[in-house]
């Protein structure tokens, strides 16, 4: 534990005895992370100069100013990203010539992508994602045998069917998997003491009943470790097409897309996992290799690349500021922008952040959420309900083959309906005798324009096109809402981009436009809106100095020493929100936290604990407030205890946050 004045952790006067914060520096070779809150003591002394000892970790939303760009010896960039959904998974890759610039030619960036699958999907287009499943053998140890997507699964699925619960054919699934990183959601569901790298997941068996856990990290490692041969496949194959060598592997630069809405715990973990999935044969943690970048951030990147495509007479974009609406299968992003740079023949902008992430949980998952509960529930019957929930390959191919085809093609019209076929869900769930009398029933709770239509020989379900319209309004009305404070707060965008599965909607789209316009802002849906966050995440990592000015979304504390409580640590403010993280990097270096000192003189080790909170608590122990890290740091027992003394400066210049831990010696 650390001694410093009671108010925060900052360069302020110290005044002695008070309460002691507990500081924090990221994961790295010099320290060794502990996800415990246990430590020992440490205080503040005075006439330490700063030194240049790097302990660097990872903040993927803090940072910004330097160029970083991939490119490797032979003047090509090679680049795969995924975009690890809720819901659904794509990965793109691009091979950048760098050197056309230097000839005074445009550097062509034109990504490709696909469905993150390892089979074919005949039911998929080129521009469509696939459901975020990983398959495993029954035997889990088996790595080999793990394979992605919706048809893998079912495929597996239906042979662990014909052969039995028994049968070696039966393995395990896991899906939903990523929602287990939404920290903000499960602690707003009254979940406390959150660390997502202990985490478990629930696997399922593909048939019977029987579930058994897997650590989350090991989880997403996996899924991330098939994905990425996938995509170094794919960049092989595209490379081969063009007569060009193929990369070796460590030539790739990866990209791993997560939610700007995120907490760090959460971004941390995902790239710990990028790392564990060997998608880099470099063990070092902190490699440039591997890049994490927000998905509002890859949208932006990629919308103004072909939204410039269309306006090649745009020229004064400098200072132009937009917003990005990012509505995916599980959460909505939205960030508003400020161009500072552009170099076209580059292929290369430079972004400001002018507002922190924000957004919810309001994803396309929630249509389906409203179909099954308020219509499907009911008509079905608890019994047969219970059994469709339950059983993912029944609910999935329904999903699949019947609902999302109707939802994607929805436009309201009057006295309309849309028929939703139930007849392959019945022949797996069993008799549907009681679905005539439970429609009856339902319709007699209902107004005239809201009665559904049982049709028995076709069994099928006619609804009404309000009522469908309806099932929108879920994740509609609360970015409207947040679309209007935003507006309000920053007149000068008059220009929006739309994308993420549920941004390729139309009837989504048409809804927020007509929002919009009375706002006067120009919403715009890019092409294969979908993929537009795993494109922009190739351009990403070609230049993660793109956005070169972010914002801190929430307020980052260190852990306080109570001395009236020991027990009830307190939080003590060391970034607020909304901070300019760039100013704040700077005034770090000028002034460095500290000095400190062990708070005993038989201390042999440091512990520097981070948190952070939408709003400023005063003890961690608050609902809003939520762990990101801790690291250890071993104390030189050898030097006298009056010159153990520690000084610490952070860095946000790129997208890694760097904190430099110093000796009294300047080491």
């Amino acid at each position: 534990m650390l001694r410093n004045p009671e108010h925060s952790a900052s360069r302020s006067t110290l005044s002695p005895g008070k309460p002691i914060p507990r500081l924090f520096c990221f994961l790295s070779c010099h320290a060794h992370v502990h996800t415990h809150t246990s430590s020992l003591g440490m205080e503040r002394r005075r006439g330490i100069p700063a030194g240049a000892v790097r302990i660097p970790g990872i903040v993927p939303n803090l940072g910004g100013g330097r160029p970083r760009q991939s490119t490797s010896a032979s003047g090509v960039s090679h680049i795969v990203a995924i975009d690890f959904g809720t819901t659904r998974s794509a990965m793109a890759w691009v091979i950048v010539d760098e050197a056309a610039g230097q000839r005074g030619l445009e550097v062509a960036v034109e990504p490709e992508s696909k469905y993150a699958s390892s089979m074919a999907e005949p039911a998929l287009n080129a521009s469509d994602k696939a459901d975020t499943i990983l398959i495993m053998d029954k035997d889990t140890r088996n790595v080999n045998q793990d394979v992605i997507g919706p048809a893998a699964f079912l495929k597996r699925a239906d042979e662990a069917l014909d052969h039995g619960p028994q049968s070696t054919k039966n393995g395990w699934y896991a899906t939903d998997f990523k929602m287990l990183l939404d920290v903000k959601s499960l602690a707003a569901a009254g979940v406390r003491d959150i660390n997502v790298e202990n985490s478990k997941c629930t696997l399922r068996a593909l048939a019977g009943e029987a579930t058994k856990e897997m650590s989350l990290l090991e989880v997403i490692t996996r899924y991330l470790r098939v994905a990425g041969n996938l995509g170094y496949h794919e960049i092989c194959m595209t490379a081969e097409k063009r007569t060009k060598p193929k990369p070796d592997r460590s030539a790739v630069t990866w990209v791993i897309t997560v939610p700007a809405i995120w907490t760090d715990q959460s971004r941390m973990l995902m790239r710990k996992a990028a790392l564990d999935a060997g998608l880099i044969l470099d063990k070092r943690q902190f490699s440039d290799k591997v890049r994490i970048c927000l998905e509002p951030e890859g949208a932006a990147l990629q919308c103004f690349h072909q939204w410039l495509r269309d306006r090649p007479a745009e020229v004064e974009l400098k200072d132009k500021k937009f917003m990005v609406i990012d509505l995916g299968g599980g959460t909505a992003d939205i960030t508003v922008h400020q161009i500072t740079e552009y170099a076209r023949l580059l292929n290369l902008l430079t972004f400001d952040e002018i507002e922190a992430p924000s957004g919810g949980p309001w994803g396309g998952r929630l249509i389906s959420e409203e179909f099954f509960t308020k219509v499907l529930q009911p008509v079905l019957g608890r019994t047969l309900y219970a059994k469709f929930i339950s059983n993912d390959a029944v609910r999935r191919r329904f999903l699949f083959d019947r609902f999302n085809s109707v939802i994607a093609s929805y436009e309201p019209e009057d006295g309309g309906s849309h028929v939703f076929t139930l007849s392959d869900l019945l022949s797996e769930l069993g008799s549907d005798s009681s679905l005539a009398s439970n429609v009856e029933a339902y319709n007699n709770q209902k107004s005239e324009d809201h009665r559904i239509v049982y049709n028995a020989g076709r069994k099928s379900l006619r609804v009404p096109s309000k009522v469908v319209g309806s099932w929108f309004l879920p994740i509609v009305d609360p970015v409207r809402r947040h679309l209007d404070t935003l507006a309000a707060k920053h007149t000068g965008v008059k220009l929006a981009f739309l994308v993420g599965g549920m941004g390729g909607n139309k009837f989504t789209y048409n809804l927020l436009k007509r929002h919009l316009d009375q706002k006067g802002i120009v919403l715009y849906q890019p092409p294969d809106t979908g993929l537009a966050i795993v494109n922009g995440a190739t351009r990403f990592g070609r230049d993660e100095s793109a956005f070169g000015g972010r914002i801190s979304r929430t307020n980052y504390g260190v852990q306080v020493y109570n001395r009236d409580n020991p027990k009830e640590a307190k939080f003590s403010l060391l970034i607020p929100k909304g901070e300019k993280l760039i100013e704040f990097s700077a005034k770090s270096k000028r002034e460095p936290l500290g000095p400190y000192s062990p708070l005993t003189e038989t201390t042999t080790q440091i512990l520097f604990s981070l948190y952070e909170s939408d709003t400023v608590p005063t003890y961690i122990s608050e609902p809003s407030c939520s762990f990101v890290a801790s690291v250890v740091v071993d104390v030189d027992m050898s030097v006298p205890y009056s010159q153990r003394k520690y000084t610490i400066s952070i860095s946000m210049e790129g997208t890694v946050m760097e904190g430099y831990f110093t000796d009294a010696s300047g080491k």
